[in-house]
């Protein structure tokens, strides 16, 4: 609603999205094989993206447009990207993120796994864990298609059972998902993967609705209260 009431929405996107649907100014950014440069994924990864592709029609990069735009309005912004983010979020700092990739070579990787603590949910719910599955495309997520997941395994939010027994939800039941002022009705499903105390739910799911579930800025995992519907 605050969208659909702004006199002016200008949107640079490279899918068509509702938001683009409600914009009055498109400025189409290039698809993911035409650009160079690095990418922050969803999981936070830093990679290193090589063209593959020329742009199509009138598309520029993202940040050319956001160029483009300061020059007209007289807004200067920094010449390097890189260290002005790093000044904000020392997680960017350093030269390894602008010189290497965190892709795997051939497949193979080398990771050192951290301890993680015990998370227990005190009765205040279940800390909500959010992340990438390994199967639902991204683009068409954000457009809403039904075949994001042709197969569907995103459709769920994961609880361990023992969690799952003390609320009395069973495997695929609907439930009712709260946190941050919002509501969510997803299936439910379990799984021993997910810590007691903790449930997790595919961040692609129903464009994001994850995100709503969580403050903006929040420097602690968020709790959420599942109860069946």
């Amino acid at each position: 609603r605050a969208l659909e009431s702004l006199e002016l929405l200008v949107v640079i996107d490279e899918v068509e999205t509702e938001t683009v649907e409600l914009s009055t100014h498109l400025l189409p950014d290039v698809s993911v094989f035409s650009k160079d440069g690095h990418l922050a994924n969803a999981d936070r990864q830093v990679l290193r993206l090589r063209p593959a592709a020329e742009p199509q029609r009138n598309a520029r990069t993202a940040e050319a447009w956001l160029r483009a735009l300061a020059e007209r309005l007289d807004v200067p912004l920094p010449d390097d990207a890189w260290t002005a983010l790093a000044e904000s979020d020392a997680r960017y700092d350093g030269p390894a993120y602008l010189t290497a990739s965190r892709q795997p070579v051939n497949g193979a990787a080398t990771q050192h796994l951290l301890a993680v603590e015990p998370m227990a949910s005190n009765g205040a719910g279940l800390t909500l864990l959010a992340g990438r599955d390994l199967y639902t495309d991204r683009l068409s997520s954000a457009c809403g298609a039904d075949d994001a997941d042709l197969l569907h395994r995103a459709d769920a939010i994961q609880l361990n059972p023992a969690d799952a027994a003390s609320l009395g939800i069973e495997d695929g039941a609907e439930v009712s998902v709260g946190g941050n002022g919002t509501t969510l009705r997803i299936a439910a499903g379990l799984s021993q993967d997910v810590p007691v105390g903790a449930a997790w739910l595919p961040i692609l799911h129903a464009q994001g609705a994850a995100q709503r579930l969580s403050a903006a800025g929040a420097a602690s995992r968020p709790k959420v209260t599942i109860t069946p519907v």
